[in-house]
């Protein structure tokens, strides 16, 4: 079960830790389940872990409206039996995916999809897109690998149109290079 609350921050600021406060900056909260407990929280359950882009390991750092957990999507992207997390950070136009192990999230290996690089259009022209709060999660293609579609705009001469970008998962993972929009 996964659910977004607001937070404040500490950074290492002229010699010693000090609280920031972000406004919107969003954190995600992992509660792990048992197959003997499901998702209560007990001395033996998995500790409940606190995703957030201040968090060592997860790539980029925090600023107000970042909007970290905007949309989530749980889902096996890469076919190894677990389940990995995709969070959507749209202030930050970045997607942030989580591969699952044995002991829960791997936050050293995330990958950090932005938006301004790696999107075609049907015509095979670059194009920058800028991520919403929309995603879902399916086996699109039928290949055994759930991939993930997410909202998103892109600028087109003095307006914007809306988008839908899909990126395909397979025995690597998430692949930026077979998306399109």
């Amino acid at each position: 079960m996964l659910f977004r609350v607001g937070r404040d921050a500490r950074r290492f600021i002229n010699g010693g830790f000090q609280q920031v406060n972000f406004p919107a900056a969003g954190t995600v909260t992992l509660i792990y389940g048992t197959a003997a407990n499901g998702l209560q929280i007990t001395a033996a359950s998995p500790a409940p872990q606190l995703l957030h882009q201040e968090v060592d390991d997860i790539e980029d750092a925090a600023e107000g409206d970042d909007r970290f957990g905007a949309a989530l999507a749980v889902g096996n992207f890469n076919g190894d039996d677990f389940d990995d997390l995709v969070v959507v950070a749209p202030g930050d136009n970045l997607v942030h995916v989580f591969l699952g192990t044995n002991v829960g999230l791997d936050l050293d290996d995330d990958l950090l999809i932005d938006g301004s690089n790696g999107f075609f259009d049907l015509q095979n022209q670059p194009k920058t897109i800028f991520f919403a709060a929309g995603l879902a999660r399916g086996d699109f293609n039928r290949d055994g690998f759930d991939d993930i579609a997410i909202e998103a705009r892109e600028f087109s001469g003095v307006g914007q149109r809306g988008a839908v970008v899909v990126i395909r998962g397979g025995p690597s993972g998430l692949s930026v290079v077979s998306s399109r929009i």
